[in-house]
């Protein structure tokens, strides 16, 4: 399975576990759709920085990055440069059959939002 395919099956599950959604497919619009709200947004922020150990600072906020699973997948892979999937995989797994590791701190808030 390619990295892209991992970070978008893992945001796909991600919309199921943390909003009880099912997304029809990585392409739909997640705006127009009334999926993501102005609080859905906020809790998806957070998940993202947790689970992809992350950091989306607040001026670089562009609406359409959360458009559709497939462009928050291209903000996770692009951030700073780096292929952020290196975390996900469990050592020892093969790249045809990845496990998705848990993160450690899912229970920490982050710095941003406990200054608030």
């Amino acid at each position: 399975m390619r990295e892209r395919e991992v970070v978008e099956e893992r945001l796909s599950g991600l919309f199921c576990e943390k909003f009880g959604l099912d997304i029809a497919s990585v392409e739909t619009d997640l705006i127009e759709t009334g999926v993501l709200d102005s609080l859905k947004l906020v809790e998806l922020l957070l998940e993202l920085e947790q689970l992809f150990e992350m950091k989306i600072p607040l001026n670089d906020l562009e609406i359409d990055t959360f458009r559709s699973i497939a462009h928050i997948a291209d903000l996770v892979m692009n951030d700073n440069g780096l292929s952020r999937t290196a975390g996900l995989y469990s050592s020892g797994q093969n790249a045809a059959q990845p496990e998705l590791k848990p993160n450690a701190d899912r229970g920490v808030m982050p710095r941003e939002i406990r200054s608030l």
